[in-house]
């Protein structure tokens, strides 16, 4: 679970570095090559939040905890699982 919370803000970091239309610092070999390197790494954070959420998935401690109703957690790992294309 610590796992997925590190890969969140990795993902954040890499949507928004993504998102941005300049970023002085990043950008002296041009904004497409940052651009690339955001999405490329999104692209390998999302296999790896795949990868965790599927492993946890196959412990039968985490299935059968109970998540409070409000959190939705349960519902958005298994919706986050079958969204993620296998590859």
């Amino acid at each position: 679970m610590a796992q997925l919370c590190v890969l969140r803000e990795d993902l954040y970091l890499e949507l928004e570095g993504l998102s941005e239309d300049e970023i002085d610092s990043l950008d002296h070999n041009g904004d497409n090559y940052r651009s690339t390197y955001f999405f490329r790494n999104s692209t390998r954070t999302l296999f790896e939040i795949r990868k965790a959420v599927q492993s946890l998935k196959g412990q039968a401690v985490f299935m059968k905890l109970e998540l409070p109703p409000f959190s939705g957690h349960r519902l958005r790992l298994t919706t986050c699982a079958v969204q993620i294309p296998q590859g």
